[in-house]
């Protein structure tokens, strides 16, 4: 005698449900193979990139940075270390600290400036209050920009703190020279964030905007 399938409700409502719970697993698969399911980063790939076609200047803060960008507010320009003379630049973040590691641009200022060679700035503080191993940014208008990693971004919630050859720092009579702090994805202060300013060694916290 030939089989036949029960008449059972049970076995009625296997049929339906199986498939689709065959259907329901087989696109669950596809959308965490393709990392659909993740919401996407507020900027791509969490950097404001141009080349993305992403405005920097729009972009929302919580993207994170790629520069520090460091500005004397110094009104002298003579001499022969004029303005800020930065020995070094630091950032600190809850589990990791960083010092920098490329100058993407330098504005450096002052006719008679003798320490005008901004890659000094690299690196941890090792002038040793001693006249080496820094850069005297030269004035108003002078900045550098600093990079403290290319895969290291600047967030809310991390510091930086700029060794600046001061009285704070040196007991050798130095002046504690104003300078800026600002964050931005590009070489522009113009375009960049503010974060806070200091006088010879001191730092700052990224707070939201």
């Amino acid at each position: 005698m030939p089989w036949s399938r029960p008449s059972s409700p049970v076995w009625g409502w296997a049929e339906v449900l199986v498939p689709l719970l065959l259907l329901a697993f087989a696109c669950l698969n596809d959308e965490e193979d393709s990392g659909s399911i993740d919401l996407p980063p507020p900027c791509g790939d969490t950097v404001c990139l141009a080349a993305d076609g992403e405005d920097p200047d729009t972009c929302p803060w919580d993207c994170g940075f790629r520069y520090a960008i460091l500005a004397d507010l110094g009104g002298g320009s003579g001499g022969g270390t004029p303005g800020a003379d930065v020995d070094a630049v630091q950032l600190r973040k809850p589990r990791a600290e960083y010092w920098v590691e490329t100058v993407a641009y330098a504005e450096i200022g002052g006719p008679e400036n003798q320490w005008t060679d901004p890659s000094l700035i690299i690196g941890p503080s090792d002038s040793e209050c001693e006249t080496q191993n820094f850069v005297s940014l030269g004035g108003k208008r002078s900045f550098v920009v600093l990079s403290f990693g290319s895969d290291v971004l600047l967030e809310v919630g991390d510091e930086i703190e700029v060794f600046e050859l001061s009285a704070r720092m040196c007991d050798n009579g130095s002046n504690d020279d104003p300078w800026e702090l600002l964050v931005a994805n590009g070489t522009d202060p113009s375009a960049a964030e503010y974060v806070g300013e200091g006088r010879g060694l001191g730092e700052v916290e990224i707070d939201p905007w």
